[in-house]
Parts: C-alpha cells; sequence; structure tokens
C-alpha cells in the first residue's frame, strides 16, 4: 500500500493508526509531480485519489491553484495511471458537482451546475475521469462525498461545516454555518 501526499492540510503523524502495515509506503510529495506519481503508481492495483484543497472559501479566494490541484492533479494521476495499467481509479468527488439544488433527494441524472469553483474543479476531475475510460479503457468511480467529516479534521475558517456545528455547539452557540 502506498500513501502520497503532500501534507499541505493532514500531518504524517495522523497515519500512525496504520504505521504496523507491513507494506505500507508513505511518500511525502504533489499530485502536480508527475515523476514522482509515476513512481508512486507502479505496480499499484488500485487508486484511491483523496487529494483536493477541500474548501470552497479557498477556491473562491484562489481558483487557479485549488484548479491546478484538483483537475490538473486530477489529469497527472489518470494519466500515470493509464501508463501504469491501473485496474481501478476511485476518484473523491463532491455532491457540489449540482450546484443549488432544490429537490431531495439528489439524483444522480441531475445535471451538473456547480456554483463555485471547488465544485467546478471537481466536475471537471470527474469530466477527465470518464474521457479516459472512454479514451482508454481505464475502470473508473466518481463518489460525490458531501460534508466529510473526520477525527483529526481541523476547523477554523477553511474547516468543512461539521466543523463548524461542533465549534459553535462546544461554544453553546446555536449549529448553524456561518
Amino acid at each position: 500500500m502506498v500513501v502520497l501526499d503532500d501534507f499541505s492540510t493532514g500531518k504524517n503523524e495522523n497515519l500512525n493508526a496504520v504505521a504496523h502495515v507491513s507494506d505500507l509506503q508513505i511518500i511525502e510529495g504533489s499530485i502536480l509531480d508527475r515523476e514522482l506519481a509515476a513512481k508512486t503508481l507502479k505496480d499499484v492495483d488500485v487508486v484511491f485519489h483523496q487529494a483536493a484543497i477541500v474548501s470552497v472559501v479557498r477556491s473562491i479566494e484562489n481558483p487557479i491553484a485549488v484548479d491546478q490541484v484538483k483537475a490538473g492533479g486530477t489529469l497527472n494521476l489518470l494519466d500515470e495511471s493509464r501508463k501504469a495499467r491501473v485496474n481501478w481509479f476511485v476518484y473523491a468527488s463532491s455532491i457540489g458537482v449540482y450546484g443549488d439544488v432544490k429537490e431531495l433527494p439528489i439524483k444522480e441524472s441531475f445535471p451538473l451546475l456547480p456554483t463555485n469553483p471547488y465544485a467546478a474543479s471537481k466536475a471537471a476531475s470527474e469530466q477527465y475521469c470518464m474521457a479516459f475510460n472512454r479514451s482508454y479503457g481505464l475502470s473508473v468511480v466518481c463518489l460525490r462525498y458531501t460534508n466529510v467529516y473526520g477525527p483529526r479534521m481541523s476547523g477554523g475558517p477553511y474547516g468543512g461545516v461539521i466543523t463548524k456545528f461542533a465549534e459553535r455547539l462546544q461554544a453553546n452557540q446555536p449549529p448553524r454555518h456561518t
């Protein structure tokens, strides 16, 4: 098992819980580094692409940097996965690709109408995934997550909505997104 992470938002020690896994290899680096991606994907069967700058606020503040990591990084990984003959490519997308949906439940058949650069780059990455499936036969899955939360997630202005709710509840405030 190989983990490639630039640790821009996470910490290497977050992987301590799986440090005992004998074949775990942790590589610090960026998915934008094609040479590193090629080395990392050698002899890999399945890619779980979770890398992203996970903030709508950051995407509005700096859409180019966010898109370079999301869409550009995804394209790098797809192309290197194709070259390495990876069997499956699983992409972490977002429910944000649908935009401001008024009808629930949200259906996969709904049109993609992203309302911010974060969601637009996720939608673009999904399209790259589908194009690599159609062009090269790479098996892909795009998972559209919503409000992901984990025990080591950081808060502050770039924290997710669940983190913001928890912070407000801890401060005896109503759980609303501000």
